[in-house]
């Protein structure tokens, strides 16, 4: 009887960790689109800033935008693997 209760235990545990594995992808996702919509801003901005005199500038917001997209990079791989245990 203890064995068919801890069974039934670990099968309730499982479906939590897929449930919270479900939150954690959309948490994610969402932090993934909220950095693109950033970059957009930043790219934006950098041309702004050239065309204003401020190449320095510009140049340091290309660098957070590499940095941002490798941000992305990570969120895909970090996407890959919940997916992969769902």
């Amino acid at each position: 009887m203890h064995e068919e209760r801890h069974n039934h235990s670990h099968h309730h545990h499982d479906h939590e960790v897929g449930h919270d594995g479900e939150k954690l992808l959309k948490r994610i996702i969402h932090w993934k689109r909220h950095n693109e919509d950033h970059l957009e801003s930043y790219r934006e901005w950098a041309k702004k800033a050239e065309s204003m005199g401020y190449g320095e500038v510009k140049e340091l917001l290309n660098e957070i935008c590499y940095k941002a997209e490798e941000q992305n990079g990570l969120f895909d791989r970090i996407i890959k693997i919940i997916e992969s245990k769902l």
